[in-house]
């Protein structure tokens, strides 16, 4: 065998058994591997704490649902939306806002004001659940859930509030 093939073929084999600890790292189950999926596949819940309702909730782009407001139940009105992917890192989310004609703003887009980013660590490996908790100040929060979701402990303060006062 010339010398030349026998080299190339070493080389081969010595750049293979490199990349053989990477792929053993690739098996999925172990957080920030090289070869973790970067997006996951939920059924997402919108729960609203707004005093209005809000519709064409967006998640990057794509319809996650929308919601009656807070002040027709003092639970917070939620929907839907199965299989949906979701890309890790940072996320946008938009909502427009309804509500009775003539109401302020109706029709307008709002935008979570505060930073939406989904670390690989806050998914549980038992997730299929994600809750976008939109609160009144135009903030939210991206809650993961094995199965049913529930309301946040800051959501709860809202319908604490809208049960105590009706509004």
């Amino acid at each position: 065998m010339n010398v030349f093939i026998r080299r190339q073929i070493l080389c081969s084999l010595a750049s293979l058994s490199l990349l053989y600890p990477l792929a053993a790292c690739g098996e999925g189950t172990h957080k920030g591997s090289l070869f973790m999926s970067k997006q996951v596949a939920v059924n997402v819940v919108v729960f609203n704490y707004l005093n209005r309702p809000i519709y064409d909730v967006y998640l990057n782009g794509t319809m996650v649902g929308g919601s009656a407001s807070l002040s027709n139940s003092p639970y917070g009105q939620f929907s839907t939306v199965a299989g949906v992917t979701v890309p890790l890192g940072p996320q946008t989310l938009t909502w427009k806002l309804g509500g009775p004609r003539g109401m302020a703003r109706n029709g307008e887009t709002d935008t979570a004001k505060n930073s939406l980013v989904i670390a690989p660590e806050q998914i549980p490996a038992d997730a299929s659940s994600l809750g976008v908790h939109i609160y009144p100040d135009n903030t939210a929060e991206l809650i993961f859930s094995k199965d049913v979701l529930e309301q946040s402990a800051r959501g709860l303060g809202y319908a604490k509030e809208f049960q105590k006062h009706g509004k």
